[in-house]
């Protein structure tokens, strides 16, 4: 939020829409309510992505607790371009910093210091044709169609035979 509000100031155009809830609701709301950003920073609560993510450019994840991300895969599944932190897991899984988005440093670096880096990404996105970003992203939800998908599990099955168990 804090990194919208400040790019917002450079690109008055920007809107950020924030899906789901959590514990940090009544944070969100105060900071949102604290720079008067209420116009272009909206909560939206739960709702079916599904049909949602196509009126977006960018995803936008701020999150440093996601597992495997199943909003990671159906944003970039939807062929959004993708911005979140470098961890361990979850985002680097759907984020190719620099073929469909941007992992943001998250270690060693202040609050500050992520917030103006998320801001600078935000801006440069915004001055860019993300056709490509949104290419590499398709090209990297395709690993997760059904078909391919089901192609692994045969191909494992038909190599248990050279699986081998120890007790």
């Amino acid at each position: 939020v804090k990194a919208v509000i400040e790019a917002h100031k450079e690109l008055p155009e920007l809107t950020f829409d924030i899906y789901g809830s959590g514990g940090e609701d009544s944070l969100l709301r105060e900071i949102i309510a604290n720079h008067q950003a209420e116009d272009y920073i909206q909560l939206k609560g739960h709702a079916e992505l599904s049909q949602i993510y196509s009126q977006y450019e960018v995803y936008l994840t701020a999150s440093t607790s996601e597992g495997f991300g199943l909003t990671l895969m159906e944003a970039t599944g939807a062929g959004l371009a993708m911005v979140g932190f470098d961890l361990r897991y979850g985002n680097p899984s759907f984020i190719k910093d620099g073929f469909n988005g941007y992992l943001v440093s998250f270690e060693d670096k202040s609050d500050q210091e992520r917030v103006e880096e998320i801001a600078h990404i935000l801006l440069k996105m915004t001055s860019q044709d993300l056709s490509s970003y949104q290419e590499a992203s398709y090209h990297l939800a395709s690993s997760y169609l059904e078909e391919n998908i089901l192609d692994l599990w045969r191909e494992f099955f038909s190599n248990e035979s050279s699986i081998s168990f120890q007790e």
